[in-house]
């Protein structure tokens, strides 16, 4: 199965299914802000930073805990599925060309993701290939969006780096 997320603006996502239907929403409360709503058929779901340092990202419906998730030092992030007890990372591979999947406890590859650099908006556009096991997956409504949201804040941070790093004067 496929799913793409498409930039409307530089604030808001559309996911889709393989059959170009809408399936969710992405709304961000600015541009390069981890501060979002997940907004799906049956429920909207908060993202927000555990603490002011935003460490650690907590992922609501109502006052419910959903997930948990937070990068760590090799640039993955750690996704703590909370109603399921399951734990995931996403992996990001280079830095022109990144390439990012994610993988369960045991390293196995559920879902491979490609972001396309729009250079015209200076967004994302984000095509998503998950396998039967990823599908399985009792969470999908608000996983597929989640994942979408983790490539953004990685593409975020990888912009952030390659900024200060090309602003240094010498």
């Amino acid at each position: 199965m496929i799913y793409n997320a498409k930039s409307i603006d530089r604030k808001s996502f559309l996911i889709e299914n393989e059959a170009n239907e809408t399936i969710s929403q992405i709304a961000y409360e600015k541009w390069y802000s981890i501060k979002a709503e997940i907004i799906t058929p049956k429920s909207k779901y908060i993202i927000k930073p555990k603490n002011i340092l935003e460490t650690s990202i907590y992922v609501l419906e109502e006052d419910n805990l959903k997930f948990i998730f937070k990068m760590n030092f090799r640039r993955e992030i750690l996704i703590k599925d909370m109603v399921n007890n399951k734990k995931y990372k996403l992996k990001s591979r280079g830095i022109k060309n990144i390439k990012l999947y994610l993988v369960d406890s045991n390293n196995n590859v559920l879902a491979g993701i490609h972001p396309e650099f729009i250079q015209k908006n200076f967004t994302f556009n984000y095509t998503m290939k998950v396998n039967e096991k990823f599908e399985a997956l009792p969470n999908n409504e608000l996983f597929i969006p989640l994942l979408f949201h983790c490539c953004n804040y990685i593409i975020d941070i990888y912009i952030l780096l390659l900024s200060k790093n090309t602003n240094e004067k010498y």
